[in-house]
């Protein structure tokens, strides 16, 4: 009988070996998934450090930029009459006599069927075409938004010339 008992044993034995040897295998199979998934987020949170010392890098450019975005919306008066002075002297600079009004509050404009907060204003100018052309070349140039919704221009009563007048607006940096 011991014959017949010792391989029902071994048998058993080897069954308890393959339970053991599958159990380990399931386990370190599940720690090298999780292992694959936390190496995974490691490498994408790397990445996205990367991508953000990028930025960060980028991001006295991207300030520089704002600013002088902003710079073209005036937001208080100031600001208003730094415009005044370089329209003022764009008009000097041609030779022509300038008259230059404001609201005395900004009011929606529309501009491609958005409001914007602007200032209307009036640009009165007197002198030589050419001189005109090339002030209306400057303004364009200036770093600010004035949208012009009407152009007038015509001879003066007693001066020899043209005298030009613009009616439009400042655009400005605030809420409606």
């Amino acid at each position: 009988m011991k014959q017949t008992d010792q391989p029902v044993v071994h048998i058993i034995i080897l069954g308890f070996f393959l339970a053991g040897a599958l159990l380990l295998f399931y386990l370190t199979q599940r720690q090298l998934m999780l292992f694959s998934k936390t190496q995974a987020r490691v490498d994408n949170l790397r990445n996205n450090q990367i991508k953000l010392d990028n930025l960060d890098s980028n991001l006295p450019t991207y300030s520089v930029l704002g600013n002088s975005w902003l710079r073209t919306l005036p937001a208080n008066e100031k600001d208003v009459a730094a415009f005044a002075t370089a329209v003022e002297g764009l008009a000097k600079a041609q030779n022509l006599t300038i008259a230059l009004g404001f609201d005395d509050f900004p009011g929606p404009v529309d501009v491609l069927g958005h409001y914007i907060a602007g200032l209307g204003s009036e640009i009165t100018l007197e002198g030589n075409y050419a001189g005109v052309t090339s002030f209306l070349a400057g303004l364009s140039n200036l770093p600010y938004f004035f949208k012009i919704d009407k152009m007038t221009v015509m001879k003066p009563e007693t001066k020899v010339g043209v005298r030009a007048v613009f009616i439009g607006a400042l655009m400005m940096n605030q809420k409606l």
